[in-house]
């Protein structure tokens, strides 16, 4: 109705509307389009609505936007790998330990279902000699009998 004028002064005063030069304009446009498009809404579902003048500049808009979501994703996804990789790595090593001290394999393996097992209110109702709740009971230290000589 011709007040389009306040219409953007009050889009200007939330700050709304920026003014940058040709130059970044399309890359700072995906990168707030790739953000939009990422939020999700109350019911789960993700959108975003690109206005421009043209449908060519939408289009290109959007096409920098993918272009962005596919790199920070491979490069999600080769940090991903390489993480991996030093896991796979670090647990051949303690498997190297576990090896020469299976005692220890098993105490640790116990230790982790105990602490996953009680790790949210428990009532736990079983034989103390059960593992791995047999490393709450008090143990005495094993001595070797004395031989007569």
């Amino acid at each position: 109705e011709g007040r389009t004028d306040e219409a953007f002064d009050e889009l200007d005063k939330l700050g709304w509307i920026k003014q940058v030069n040709d130059a970044d304009r399309y890359q700072q446009l995906a990168a707030a389009y790739l953000s939009a498009s990422a939020e999700k809404k109350k019911n789960g579902t993700r959108s975003a609505l690109v206005v421009s003048p043209t449908h060519a500049e939408a289009s290109k808009i959007i096409i920098a936007a993918d272009r962005d979501r596919a790199e920070i994703l491979s490069k999600a996804q080769a940090t991903a790998i390489r993480i991996q990789g030093e896991a796979v790595e670090e647990a051949q090593k303690s498997y190297a330990i576990f090896e020469k001290n299976p005692a220890l394999a098993i105490f640790l393996a116990n230790t982790e279902a105990l602490k996953l097992s009680l790790q949210e209110k428990s009532t736990l109702i079983l034989d103390q000699r059960t593992p791995p709740f047999d490393l709450l009971q008090q143990r005495q230290p094993q001595t070797e009998p004395k031989k007569n000589q």
